[in-house]
């Protein structure tokens, strides 16, 4: 069944009737992006992991070193107000990964109140940086680190 449907609209009742058409248009024929509509009202778009990571590979988070008077590092993300503390520089890069995680986990939760908070709601493109990544690697690439001035 050929839903022609691209950047288009699917009503919600085609969509789950036609699950694995849609699966098949994003990823055997590359799809971009297909919208799923219900009542006219609500609309979710669906898209490939791959091409969400591609969207938001512009969203890095630039992390500052300072260096301890005890020789340990500490690693802020001024944006995120993450500082994790470690006693070499890879230690404290992999601390910050960890609160990333437990941030983003914790963001996706209670998604309505972080995504209304003024503060909070320029978080959501790292979170979903965070979310979808494969590995903590993955994050660390992410991450650019500087010395603070």
């Amino acid at each position: 069944m050929n839903l022609n449907i691209g950047l288009g609209s699917v009503p919600f009742t085609n969509a789950r009737a036609n699950l694995s058409s849609i699966v098949d248009a994003l990823v055997r024929n590359e799809k971009p992006a297909i919208a799923i509509n219900r009542k006219n009202k609500e609309e979710v778009l669906v898209l490939k992991k791959e091409t969400q990571k591609f969207l938001l590979a512009a969203y890095r988070l630039k992390a500052e070193i300072h260096q301890e008077l005890d020789s340990s590092y500490t690693l802020s993300l001024d944006l995120i107000d993450i500082a994790e503390n470690g006693t070499s520089l890879e230690d404290a890069l992999q601390s910050v990964v960890v609160e990333l995680k437990v941030y983003a986990a914790d963001y996706a939760d209670r998604l309505p109140l972080f995504i209304n908070a003024p503060n909070r709601q320029g978080h959501l493109p790292f979170v979903m940086r965070v979310l979808l990544a494969d590995s903590d690697s993955e994050i660390k690439g992410f991450i650019d680190v500087a010395n603070a001035s």
